[in-house]
């Protein structure tokens, strides 16, 4: 839950760094409260900045705004592309180019 991981913001960062070389970290805003009627806490914010960058985040994919099936991809990768050998791999980038729609640019 993210606030307890804010909570090592303040606390044994040791145990982070020491966690995150063993593990990946996968930190998420479910708890941003982003959408209601409340004003932003941009002091909460701040601390979930601090938060990800003490991480080492090596990708962050900004599902916000996008379906919930598009974050549950977004994990599902993060959580076991290791697990994929390179056929896999291959197959998947090549489906997800070819259903891509082409950015619309300048005509030269």
């Amino acid at each position: 839950h993210f606030r307890r991981d804010l909570e090592l913001v303040n606390g044994p960062l040791d145990i982070l760094d020491q966690v995150s070389e063993r593990y990946p970290i996968a930190t998420h805003g479910v708890s941003m409260s982003i959408g209601t009627t409340d004003p932003l806490d941009f002091e909460y914010l701040g601390e979930l900045k601090r938060l990800a960058e003490l991480s080492h985040p090596r990708v962050v994919v900004d599902t916000a705004g996008l379906s919930p099936r598009a974050t549950e991809l977004a994990n599902l990768l993060a959580e076991n592309i290791h697990q994929l050998d390179e056929d896999t791999i291959d197959w998947v980038l090549a489906e997800i180019r070819g259903r891509m729609v082409p950015k619309k640019g300048p005509t030269h």
